[in-house]
């Protein structure tokens, strides 16, 4: 079957299709680069808002070509519109080894898929490409209006990340860029749900984010747990997802929490914690005061910076966040996906401070870590004041830890490409650490990245894992 673009194109695709839902049907491109949907019943506003969606509100264009190319591989954006046979669009086909993301929550499959399972540091990163797509759809003043375990691909392996169903964005307010969907039973946000509002929105968005981001590192609803509001199984979802929706980790009510709750959403430290509160305590019932994207990249970035591979190699998950010991030298950690000890050495924590305003040489703590992992990387963004990595900014390895866990010893930081590198003991002159050389990193030592005041301080903390 040959169908026609708006732009004078013509395209290659199979007479039959391989998937219909709804909304449409789905045929394969014969040179298997795309799929073309061609919708049932095509709305009078549909033509219009898949123009908006190309056009003016294209979230995968930029004027650099790095960030364009890395917005294409997590964003499946639509690529044209088809105008014969009949009303359609034309969308990439996913790279292979993706799955959708509910290969990856659903305990069932994942009984019988144990390989999906993947490791905790791919389910973190898949966290947070989910954030940055939701961030840069509303930067652009789009709702997804259907996010959920259906329309992210994801490999929990690798952590690549793929959203979807692009052809349904909704820009809140217009009027040719319509919700045809309230969205997926699990997702929707409890004002939809109960019916307090009609449309989905930014906010119904955010709940959706933390609901999936809740669930790729917990395997786990956040709201459906032991509690039932009605016999009548249709009416109990509704309350359960709607009006009475209530956090399985709620810290004063108790009566929806799992029989077994084998980890807690505690043990992603205070930054990513008190985010999952604001959305599932705070923000439930109150959509303004769900976090936002941005809020989401920040913390998930910090909290790839704290983790520690397990020592256990049968470990299903691999990898888990240190916790934060405070004002410690010597503690007792577990995994806790799959309690072997961890410790018998010493390991090294970089306390990142930043300069006080108006104070010259104060710095104070910023509230992130970076543990001194062996192998372990530091880049721009560690070293940079408030910055988070984007799609374009250099991702030039400027220092390595080195250190060998299980083994005593000093653990070190090679200088590898920083121009500016100084440490100083409490009470001692700095001293400069070239190119190629290391310094120890001893407990208290301070580190210095830049020019003073221009980047982050760093205060070095070891402490014996028992």
């Amino acid at each position: 079957m040959i169908v026609t673009l708006k732009d004078g194109k013509s395209l290659d695709c199979d007479d039959n299709p391989f998937a219909s839902g709804a909304d449409g049907a789905a045929h394969w491109s014969k040179d298997g680069t795309s799929l073309v949907k061609f919708y049932h019943n095509p709305e009078s506003w549909r033509s219009a808002s898949l123009e908006a969606i190309l056009v003016r509100f294209i979230a995968i264009k930029s004027k650099e070509k790095k960030e364009e190319e890395y917005w294409q591989k997590i964003l499946c954006w639509p690529a044209g519109i088809v105008t014969s046979p009949r009303l359609g669009v034309v969308i990439p086909r996913a790279p292979k080894g993706l799955k959708k993301l509910a290969c990856f929550i659903t305990p069932k499959w994942l009984n019988k898929h144990p390989e999906d399972v993947g490791n905790w540091s791919a389910r973190l990163y898949i966290a947070l490409q989910m954030a940055r797509s939701i961030k840069r759809l509303q930067g652009k003043g789009l709702c997804h209006s259907d996010l959920s375990d259906n329309n992210v691909l994801a490999n929990s392996s690798d952590g690549r990340t793929y959203v979807i169903d692009m052809d349904g964005l909704v820009v809140p307010g217009l009027q040719i860029a319509r919700p045809v969907v309230d969205g997926t039973f699990g997702y929707i946000a409890p004002e939809l749900v109960s019916r307090k509002i009609s449309d989905p929105s930014v906010q119904t968005d955010l709940h959706a984010l933390a609901v999936l981001i809740y669930q790729i590192l917990f395997l786990r609803h956040p709201l459906l747990g032991k509690k039932v509001h009605d016999r009548d199984p249709e009416k109990d979802d509704t309350l359960r997802l709607g009006e009475r929706a209530l956090f399985i980790e709620h810290p004063t009510d108790a009566s929806n929490r799992p029989e077994r709750l084998d980890w807690s959403y505690k043990l992603c430290g205070s930054g990513v914690g008190a985010l999952f509160e604001k959305a599932f305590i705070h923000g439930l019932h109150q959509p303004i005061q769900r976090p936002l994207a941005f809020a989401w990249e920040r913390e998930l970035v910090s909290l790839t910076d704290v983790l520690v591979t397990c020592l256990n190699p049968k470990c299903t998950l691999k990898s888990f966040p240190l916790p934060e010991i405070q004002t410690v030298t010597h503690a007792r950690l577990k995994c806790p996906w799959c309690q072997q000890k961890f410790g018998g050495f010493s390991l090294a924590i970089l306390h990142w401070q930043k300069p006080v305003a108006g104070q010259a040489g104060v710095f104070r703590p910023d509230g992130t870590r970076k543990v001194a992992w062996p192998k372990g990387q530091l880049y721009e963004w560690h070293t940079s004041l408030g910055a988070i990595p984007t799609p374009t900014m250099d991702a030039k390895v400027l220092a390595v830890f080195d250190n060998l866990p299980q083994k005593p010893g000093p653990i070190f930081l090679l200088n590898h490409a920083l121009p500016y590198l100084e440490a100083a003991d409490p009470g001692v002159s700095w001293k400069r650490v070239p190119v190629n050389q290391a310094v120890e990193l001893k407990n208290g030592r301070k580190l210095r990245f830049g020019l003073p005041g221009q980047t982050r301080d760093a205060v070095v903390e070891v402490i014996q894992l028992l």
